[in-house]
């Protein structure tokens, strides 16, 4: 004991707690020494055992417990790995999210289950389910993201409260969460840099063109200007033209309209920026899909006000 003492005497701050313990167990008589090292007499352990170990029926439910959440991580990547074979598109934005690493893997495997579950309980549910469906969405991305800082966990959320919001079930809306989530996931791929080559994947131009649709929604239209005009960069910098290309820039064309509508004197250009993604929509009419009707709609808008 007096060996110890003047060990911690020379020692760290945290070497001096330790060995100070270790003095005070072996003062309570609760350290035998054998050898070199020491042990925990028999009473010293049979009290921590009672103290710490939980009785048969924690220990039990803790295990089943465990085993439930060991079986929900095995089936939500088996079901990820079989729609990602089943449905190549799902595979690539897999690869463009570069989800590598097996916590990964697993958080991954579970936002996108759970977007699944929301997605069938907005369709089909009540008031009730949607409810409990919002409080898992709550409970399961907090678990996620204690588990990894991988940004697809924030946009997975942010598309889950919007599933929520637009089915309208439930009286109260998530916006700010939503805006919080895409905002995080974006400023995780730009910042930390294991994650900066999804900026150059289609997802990433995705994630800018659904952020900026929301924002629109929200009538935020500096904000949308910024983010779809970052998208419709994104896509053009891998020489994507695709349908989601053109909604993209057909919603830019409609916040365009709409800034330039609250200002006209001293916003015509905003007006010029709209007519050209307005005739880059009419040349490319019959590649336009889901974008057709607001193309046609933003024509005869923007008819109204002349040539410019």
């Amino acid at each position: 004991a007096n060996s110890l003492l003047r060990y911690a005497a020379s020692s760290s701050p945290r070497c001096h707690l330790t060995i100070s313990l270790l003095l005070l167990l072996f003062q309570r008589t609760a350290l035998e020494r054998n050898g070199i090292s020491y042990l925990l007499n028999q009473f010293a352990e049979t009290y921590i055992i009672q103290r710490f170990v939980p009785d048969a029926e924690t220990f039990n439910i803790l295990s089943r417990e465990i085993e439930n959440r060991q079986r929900r991580i095995r089936e939500s990547l088996e079901k990820l790995d079989s729609d990602m074979q089943n449905r190549r598109p799902l595979a690539k934005i897999m690869q463009d999210w570069h989800i590598i690493t097996d916590s990964d893997r697993i958080t991954a495997a579970n936002m996108y289950d759970l977007y699944g579950r929301v997605k069938r309980e907005c369709n089909d549910g009540g008031k009730f389910k949607v409810q409990s469906a919002f409080e898992d969405v709550l409970c399961e991305s907090l678990e996620n993201e204690k588990i990894t800082a991988h940004p697809f966990i924030k946009f997975q959320k942010a598309r889950i409260l919007r599933l929520i919001d637009d089915s309208n079930i439930l009286p109260d809306k998530h916006t700010e969460e939503i805006n919080r989530s895409y905002l995080d996931a974006i400023y995780t791929i730009k910042t930390v840099d294991q994650y900066a080559v999804i900026q150059s994947t289609k997802s990433y131009a995705a994630l800018l063109w659904l952020y900026g649709q929301f924002l629109a929604d929200q009538k935020q239209l500096q904000d949308a200007i910024r983010i779809l005009e970052d998208g419709q960069a994104a896509f053009e910098s891998q020489s994507i033209k695709d349908v989601q290309y053109y909604q993209c820039i057909t919603i830019l064309g409609w916040q365009y309209l709409k800034y330039y509508q609250e200002n006209k004197a001293e916003r015509v250009g905003y007006l010029q920026r709209a007519n050209r993604i307005s005739a880059q929509l009419q040349s490319n009419y019959y590649d336009l899909g889901n974008a057709r009707k607001h193309t046609i709609a933003l024509r005869n808008e923007l008819q109204k006000h002349g040539d410019f």
